[in-house]
C-alpha cells in the first residue's frame, strides 16, 4: 500500500509546479489563459470538502432546513391538537367564571360519548354569556358576533340558554325559530345549578335550558349522539 503524502510534501510539490509553470509563461511556452481555464481546485481535507459542498449547494441546504422546520411544526401541531367530540355554547344573560366553564365541560363529557374514537370524551365549551348592562355594550356586541359564528359551525350542537336569551334568539333576531325545535329543548335540573352555584352572581330562581340545534343531516353520528343526551336529561 503506497505511503500517503504529508500535507507539507503536497504543498512543496504544488509550489514546484507553480514555479515551473511561471517559468514556462515567461518563456512563452504556456498561455496563462489556458492555464486558468484548465485549473481546478480539488478539496482535500474534510473542512475543505464541507465548505466546497455548502458553497455550491447552500440554497438547497437552506431550503431543505426551512422545509424540515415547517414540517416538524405542522406535525407537532396535528399530534398535540385537541380533537373535541362536540361544542357546547354558553349563551345566558348572566356571568360565568372560568371555573364554571370548566365544570360545565366536565359535566357534558359525562353524557356525550367519544364519537371521534380517540379514547375519551372531550367537549369544547364556548362562553358567550354576558350581564345585560349598558356599560357592557362593547363586550355584548363581541359576544353576539361570536355566537353568530358558532351557529355556523357544524359541531357546535349544544347551547345552554336561560329564558331571556332563548326568547331573544326566537323573537329578537332574524334567526328562524326552527333552529331550536321544542323537542330539542330540555329544562336543566338542579344537577346543573350545582355546577355554578359558587358564582357570586348565581340566581337559583333562573331557569336554564340545554338546546340542541337542528341540522341538515339528522343521520350525522354526532347529532344522533346529541339527541340521546337530550332524551337522557329529559328523564331527570
Amino acid at each position: 500500500m503506497p505511503e500517503r503524502k504529508s500535507e507539507t510534501l503536497i504543498q512543496r510539490e504544488k509550489a514546484q509546479r507553480d514555479l515551473i509553470e511561471l517559468k514556462k509563461m515567461q518563456q512563452g511556452q504556456l498561455d496563462p489563459a489556458e492555464l486558468k481555464k484548465d485549473e481546478k481546485i480539488i478539496p482535500r481535507t474534510l473542512g475543505e470538502k464541507v465548505s466546497n459542498f455548502f458553497f455550491h449547494h447552500k440554497w438547497k441546504v437552506v431550503t431543505a432546513v426551512c422545509a424540515a422546520i415547517v414540517l416538524s411544526v405542522v406535525i407537532h401541531s396535528e399530534v398535540t391538537k385537541v380533537r373535541y367530540d362536540t361544542t357546547l355554547t354558553l349563551y345566558c344573560f348572566e356571568y360565568y367564571s372560568e371555573e364554571n366553564v370548566n365544570a360545565v365541560a366536565k359535566w357534558m363529557e359525562g353524557y356525550f360519548p367519544d364519537t371521534n374514537g380517540n379514547g375519551k370524551s372531550q367537549v369544547s365549551v364556548q362562553n358567550c354569556s354576558f350581564v345585560l348592562e349598558a356599560s357592557n355594550k362593547a363586550y355584548i356586541d363581541e359576544m353576539q358576533r361570536k355566537l353568530q359564528s358558532l351557529l355556523l359551525e357544524k359541531d357546535a350542537l349544544f347551547y345552554i340558554m336561560d329564558k331571556q336569551s332563548l326568547d331573544y334568539i326566537k323573537n329578537g333576531t332574524a334567526i328562524s325559530v326552527d333552529l331550536f325545535p321544542e323537542e330539542n329543548i330540555v329544562e336543566l335540573s338542579d344537577e346543573f345549578s350545582e355546577l355554578i352555584k359558587n358564582n357570586a352572581a348565581f340566581s337559583p330562581k333562573k331557569t336554564r335550558y340545554l338546546c340542541l340545534r337542528a341540522v341538515d343531516d339528522p343521520a350525522d353520528k354526532n347529532y344522533k349522539a346529541a339527541l340521546k343526551v337530550i332524551e337522557e336529561l329529559k328523564k331527570k
